[in-house]
């Protein structure tokens, strides 16, 4: 992998492993749909603007149709999803949760791509899962005494983005990253819109709520959406989606500078295990022995 893919690969983490906290911040007084719509739509809007600058917009208009399953499966679904569980689940658990996306990511492309993991490959992943595992046993203890619903709702998110990853990489590959990522987003904003209309809050909301909502459409939607795009482009999904990995590590990161939380010795050896898992399942570690067989070069 090229220097400049594993930068994206950690920027896309930081804004991805910052959403869970901001979700938690703006579900409270928006409510999931109204949330996720604004994040959403204002994301895809944005996305818009430097599609018309660039003049893709005819692509997007002649194959909308191809991003109605993306939108679905890439955003609106997760989305509600990550945040109903916000709501009984704290932010850190469901980006643990959340890290299990490789996994799924792998399986899914298996047998939908017919893309198969090497050895080193499917180590690099199982260390990684290790490596969360030390993170959030504690955690994760706590959040099966929580609501069932809710848990499945967080697990069942990752799926998503597993399906929704091989399906771009599928269909949807010839495209550029700026209109695969409007049409998501825009997609999943008009799929949102009459849940969003439904449910809005009558209370007034907050300005750090509405901060929260314009950060997650700005930089953990937008922006995110274009360099995970790329990456998927450029190294293939499931070595994409082990940006999931790095997630919990940027949630422990704010709750110890934010919340106080303790960094023990447990959580640096977790630390450590999930970037040696990574480093190996993207080939950092055996340059002449990538994640996947069939995978295109960086």
């Amino acid at each position: 992998m090229r220097p400049h893919s594993v930068f994206e690969l950690l920027l896309l983490s930081f804004f991805w492993g910052s959403s869970f906290l901001l979700i938690q911040i703006g579900v409270a007084e928006f409510g999931p749909a109204p949330l996720m719509f604004l994040r959403t739509m204002l994301a895809g809007l944005m996305i818009l603007l430097v599609l018309i600058f660039r003049r893709e917009v005819w692509m997007l208009l002649k194959h909308w149709k191809n991003f109605i399953p993306l939108g679905l499966l890439d955003s609106s679904l997760p989305y509600m999803l990550s945040a109903y569980a916000a709501l009984h689940i704290p932010s850190g658990t469901i980006s643990v949760i959340n890290a299990v996306t490789p996994l799924w990511g792998a399986l899914v492309a298996w047998l939908w791509l017919g893309i198969r993991l090497t050895i080193s490959g499917a180590i690099g992943l199982l260390i990684g899962l290790v490596g969360i595992i030390f993170l959030v046993w504690d955690r994760f203890e706590l959040a099966l005494s929580d609501s069932t619903l809710a848990l499945a709702a967080a697990i069942l998110g990752p799926v998503c983005y597993a399906l929704s990853a091989c399906y771009a990489r599928k269909y949807l590959s010839s495209f550029s990253p700026f209109v695969n990522a409007t049409g998501s987003s825009l997609t999943s904003g008009v799929l949102l819109m009459p849940l969003a209309w439904y449910w809005w809050p009558t209370e007034p909301i907050s300005t750090m709520a509405w901060s929260a909502a314009l950060v997650l459409a700005v930089l953990c939607s937008a922006v995110a959406y274009v360099l995970y795009y790329r990456l998927i482009q450029h190294i293939g999904p499931a070595r994409a989606m082990t940006v999931s990995y790095l997630v919990p590590v940027v949630g422990l990161f704010w709750g110890w500078t934010l919340m106080d939380e303790h960094f023990s010795l447990r959580t640096l050896v977790g630390v450590l295990l999930i970037f040696t898992g990574l480093a190996l399942a993207n080939g950092l570690l055996k340059r002449r022995a990538p994640m996947l067989k069939q995978s295109d070069s960086d």
